[in-house]
């Protein structure tokens, strides 16, 4: 979780590392959370980050995209060695 007091926002995110694609539970669950972080109404513009090993399910990638909800795997945080 990130906060800034002078934009009145929070950044909340999640990190999964599993052999499974993150499913919409998870999104759903972390939206929760948020609630309950920010419910003294300090942050009113709440934005999602969500981390995965191996990817995201397709209802997942959807919700993301008409939210604007980041979506981060694994393989993009690394830098891929170029096989020799």
């Amino acid at each position: 979780m990130a906060i800034s007091d002078a934009e009145g926002a929070m950044l909340v995110g999640e990190c999964k590392w599993s052999a499974n694609a993150v499913g919409l539970e998870v999104l759903v669950d972390l939206k929760r959370k948020a609630q309950v972080l920010g419910a003294l109404g300090r942050w009113p513009k709440v934005s999602y980050i969500l981390f995965s090993k191996v990817g995201f399910t397709s209802d997942v990638e959807a919700l993301a995209a008409s939210q604007g909800i980041q979506l981060v795997q694994a393989a993009e945080l690394v830098e891929q060695e170029s096989a020799s």
